[in-house]
């Protein structure tokens, strides 16, 4: 997968970062583009990102950079696939949307794990880490795999947003095994899962204007 690195501006005096991303556009017509984010993976002050540069870095911040970064790819309109520290789930989104992320790093600072948990606390919307509150409006999908961190109950999973998609792979025929790192451990099982939500007759379908997504020919 090529691997690069660009500036992006961020708001609010924090500078520009340099941030490190995967980009390999489809050969697909009409795919719906997807932004993949897993964890600690290249967010600002993991990987080969650089770090912020003061405080306050709260995940609007965090979105703001994977936001700008699409749009500097030419990418408008697309699905957002996020791997949270206690189950995955993926938007379709239209605008902005909330991050949440987890994890350790592999550059900048050995706290960057605890900071990053204590500024989104602190941020005046903290909806992300709650059950309650904060919740996106945007067409959301979630995942459970069996060996997961922590395998809330999906009744419990569906409370935190506009959930039109489940895919559970810890029921009986579908536990297969997979958890945290799932992407790596089941990748047939998030291809198939996207491509029921974003494809035709998905419950995402038509989420971006002028992408009609995956479908078997």
């Amino acid at each position: 997968m090529p691997q690069f690195t660009r500036d992006i501006e961020v708001r609010d005096g924090h500078g520009t970062l340099n941030v490190h991303y995967m980009h390999k556009r489809s050969e697909v017509d009409g795919a719906v583009p997807l932004l993949f984010v897993h964890g600690s993976l290249s967010l600002p002050g993991f990987g080969f990102s650089e770090a912020p540069k003061k405080s306050g870095f709260t995940p609007d911040y965090h979105a703001e950079v994977g936001h700008k970064l699409m749009l500097s790819l030419g990418y408008n309109e697309y699905g957002r696939f996020d791997f949270n520290i206690h189950f995955s789930e993926f938007h379709a989104r239209q605008g902005l949307i909330a991050m949440k992320y987890g994890g350790t790093h592999t550059k900048a600072r050995h706290t960057n794990m605890s900071i990053i948990y204590y500024e989104a606390q602190h941020s005046k919307d903290s909806g992300f880490i709650s059950l309650t509150g904060g919740n996106p409006k945007i067409p959301m999908g979630v995942l459970r795999f069996p060996k997961d961190m922590v395998v809330a109950p999906m009744s419990w999973i569906k409370t935190t947003g506009n959930v039109v998609f489940a895919g559970d792979h810890t029921l009986v025929g579908t536990n297969k095994g997979g958890g945290h790192f799932a992407a790596y451990e089941r990748p047939e099982a998030l291809v198939e899962d996207l491509r029921n939500m974003f494809g035709r007759g998905g419950p995402a379908f038509g989420v971006t204007s002028k992408k009609g997504g995956y479908f078997e020919k």
